[in-house]
């Protein structure tokens, strides 16, 4: 897909992020960030899956999570249907707050369905609502949540 907004210029969306595109990334922020820091600042990604497991071994639940420059991204929440409220989904926020304050992130952000019972869980464990995304997942609203730390 093209978009022309002017006579000079073309915008495309890149299907895939190619070696000229990462090349021209690394350049141009590397320069941006000497002169807005006065050096490179390095980016700190990492990702944690963090796993709920009974004494049997079996799975709980599941969360997922990505940081990107001290936020804490929660990506994916999933725990099994037997299991509901019984704590496993309160337990697997509070290792991921663990993790977040441990290596002094500012906050943890994820959404989640509005119409789900999700929402009064995470407001019961403080998390803020910090907007809403409508038409989003099979065209249902979806909640932000964040808690700052």
């Amino acid at each position: 897909m093209k978009f022309n907004i002017n006579m000079n210029n073309k915008i495309i969306i890149a299907k895939r992020n190619t070696a000229k595109i990462k090349k021209f990334e690394e350049k141009e922020w590397k320069l941006a960030n000497i002169e807005r820091y006065g050096r490179v600042r390095i980016a700190r990604k990492k990702s944690y899956k963090l796993v709920s497991n009974d004494k049997n071994g079996d799975i709980l639940g599941i969360i997922d999570l990505l940081i990107d420059n001290n936020i804490a991204y929660i990506t994916n929440l999933i725990f099994s249907s037997k299991h509901r409220r019984k704590g496993v989904g309160k337990d697997l926020i509070q290792s991921v707050e663990k993790i977040a304050k441990k290596n002094n992130y500012t906050k943890i952000t994820f959404e989640t369905e509005e119409n789900w019972t999700a929402p009064k869980f995470y407001k019961k464990m403080n998390y803020k609502i910090t907007g809403k995304h409508k038409n989003h997942y099979f065209g249902t609203s979806c909640l932000i949540f964040t808690k700052f730390l």
